[in-house]
């Protein structure tokens, strides 16, 4: 028992001695031997050029004062890190452990220049996540971020006005993001927590960078890492594609946008929940959630009560029509050239790059469509998915005057240039509202079907529709049409000039149909024909989408007698944004120079030149409705011949 007591009072009294050397130790002898430690770990200098010493505590103290450690001899600046003065509490336990925990971490004036080139110079973490920062507070600082490879270069500057956590902190950042002006403030309290997973940190901040700016106004926990965050977002910019570059976020291309909602981020996957705001001319509403890993995924789900149908054009490349729409400054730019140039179709290209490197998946519905006064566009309902790069459309589903045109599109982006498959049918149109602009048609009745299969390769739906191969077909199998469409369509002037002195009727409708065969971007057709009891109309013709062009001629064939008929072919030509309808002028001049023989002889006798006797008879309707229904080729009909 006695020597029990003893080894004891020996322990104790070896414990009060080494407390005694920890108190009194001259701590600045070991600025030497950590100088060289932190040489011979990191290929890095530390200069301590003032005080080093430990306060010894249940949470030891460390005091650091002129502290520097140098970049390597390449870099821009020469010190990695630099201050006046470091303060930490270290966590004994986890020290013991091998870990340096850091309850509390002060630094007033630090410096710290980070600097990146391309991959090959990035470099590890030292620490190999063995150290780690709980709370940090800052006095008076400054974050200098570089990065050549991603076009970086970052000023941040960091001011406390107090050190308890209830005063306040102010950040600013200023410079270039990925090749984009960026400029940031935001503020929180002066203590910032990294690493304490039971602790938010609340903090306002707003952030401008090129033209996409952003507010957020939440809390944060683990700052470091962002472990999980609950923010307000009102996000605004010119386009939505450029949060791609920004973020890496690969998003559609649209009109300038403003959303608001809420951005949380739990789990490794970011949601932006309830957002609401508009793009372009349209109110837009729903959710987004962005995965990182395994492999980035995006869900996206939109919803508009008033679509703007032009504010889609961005999506395949075009630029929304900027008189009276919301577009960006480069739309407008893309909208004036594709104008001056007279071009159709968009050659933007399509963004298969990000295809290979995320998959998406989004839907979109347009409870009513706002629409070009042409295009009688109701409602629209579009799943979209992109997965290993082929981007799948399917379906399209459009509420189109009355009835519904569906699609199916596929686009390998993983070929190059990527190839494409598209399969239309048209199902049950109106013919009164497929005509809007149209004030004769406004009293037709009959329905369209129709069935379009197109394939192709192309970087661009201009270069897709220029090497296209595939078939139109369009059909209109009973109904009415006007007869003054009729009689103008084969210039009938005597008949149209009674019809607007008595007024418009309605003739049967027997079949209209449509046929085109596509090769290599040129559209040529099988059938094109107009049969109603007054007129045959038979059609024949090109429609080039290399160099979008029309070159089609319709002959009208009228099946009644009529005085002052001019009736000659008429050509349909020019380009595909402007077309132009003129009569034969050839033929038109073979008729006056007869009625002005004939006119000679006696006045009266000019007239028959314009006098029709009706050589027209009906089509076979039957068959070429079936024909162009079943899919198979619709056998041609020669033009000014009937059955």
């Amino acid at each position: 028992m006695k020597r029990a007591t003893t080894a004891v009072g020996i322990v104790v009294l070896l414990a009060g001695v080494a407390a005694l050397a920890l108190v009194f130790f001259d701590w600045n002898w070991l600025k030497g031997p950590l100088e060289r430690l932190v040489v011979a770990r990191t290929g890095r200098e530390l200069a301590i050029d003032g005080e080093l010493r430990v306060e010894i505590r249940r949470r030891p103290r460390v005091i650091v004062e002129n502290v520097r450690i140098s970049n390597p001899p390449s870099a821009r600046h020469p010190a990695l890190f630099e201050a006046q003065r470091v303060v930490a509490v270290v966590s004994l336990p986890a020290l013991l452990r091998g870990t340096l925990d850091l309850i509390e971490v002060e630094l007033v004036q630090p410096r710290l220049a980070l600097e990146r080139g391309d991959e090959s110079r990035r470099e590890s973490d030292p620490g190999n996540g063995r150290i780690r920062i709980r709370q940090l507070r800052v006095d008076d600082g400054t974050v200098i971020f570089a990065d050549a490879a991603t076009n970086t270069d970052l000023t941040v500057r960091i001011a406390a006005a107090g050190s308890t956590a209830d005063d306040d902190l102010k950040l600013s950042a200023r410079g270039r993001f990925r090749g984009a002006s960026l400029e940031a403030d935001g503020h929180g309290p002066a203590v910032l927590l990294l690493a304490d997973p039971s602790k938010r940190y609340p903090f306002v901040a707003n952030v401008r960078a090129g033209a996409t700016s952003a507010r957020l106004r939440g809390t944060v926990t683990e700052l470091a890492s962002l472990r999980a965050l609950d923010a307000a977002l009102e996000l605004r910019g010119e386009d939505l594609s450029h949060l791609r570059q920004l973020l890496g976020i690969s998003l559609a291309s649209t009109p300038p946008y403003k959303l608001g909602g809420r951005l949380v981020r739990a789990g490794g996957v970011w949601r932006f929940n309830d957002f609401a705001g508009r793009i372009g001319d349209s109110d837009v509403a729903g959710r987004l959630a962005f995965t990182e890993r395994p492999r980035p995924h995006l869900q996206l789900d939109v919803v508009s009560n008033r679509l703007d149908f032009d504010d889609l054009g961005p999506l395949i490349g075009a630029p929304p029509r900027t008189v009276g729409e919301t577009a960006s400054a480069e739309q407008r730019r893309q909208a004036r050239r594709m104008r001056e140039t007279g071009q159709a179709l968009p050659d933007k290209p399509f963004a298969t790059a990000a295809w290979q490197h995320m998959d998406v998946d989004a839907t979109l519905i347009g409870k009513q469509v706002l629409h070009p006064p042409a295009l009688p566009i109701e409602g629209l309902e579009a799943k979209l998915q992109i997965a290993d790069g082929v981007l799948r459309l399917d379906p399209l589903q459009l509420r189109l005057a009355g009835g519904t045109a569906v699609a199916q599109v596929v686009l390998d982006g993983r070929a190059a240039p990527p190839r494409g498959t598209a399969d239309i049918e048209f199902r049950s149109l109106r013919l009164r509202e497929l005509f809007p602009t149209v004030q004769a048609m406004k009293t037709a009745r009959g329905f369209a079907h129709g069935k379009a299969r197109l394939t192709g390769t192309g970087s661009s739906v201009a270069a897709f529709m220029s090497s296209a191969d595939g078939r139109v077909s369009l059909a209109v199998d009973r109904g009415t049409i006007s007869n003054l469409v009729l009689e103008l369509l084969g210039l009938d002037v005597g008949e149209s000039v009674l019809i607007f002195a008595t007024g418009d009727r309605q003739i049967p409708l027997h079949c209209a149909v449509a046929d085109l065969d596509l090769a290599k971007g040129l559209a040529t057709t099988n059938v094109l024909v107009l049969d109603t009891a007054d007129t045959l109309v038979v059609g024949a013709g090109v429609v080039d989408l290399r160099r979008e062009r029309l070159d089609l001629t319709l002959y009208p064939r009228p099946k009644d007698k009529s005085i002052l008929a001019a009736r000659s072919p008429l050509h349909v030509r020019g380009s595909l944004r402007d077309p132009a309808v003129r009569p034969n002028v050839s033929a038109m001049a073979a008729r006056g120079a007869g009625a002005a023989l004939l006119a000679l002889v006696n006045p009266l006798l000019a007239l028959a030149a314009f006098i029709e006797t009706g050589p027209g008879r009906d089509s076979d309707c039957a068959r070429l409705l079936a024909e162009a229904r079943s899919g198979w080729r619709v056998s041609p009909l020669p033009p000014g011949n009937g059955r």
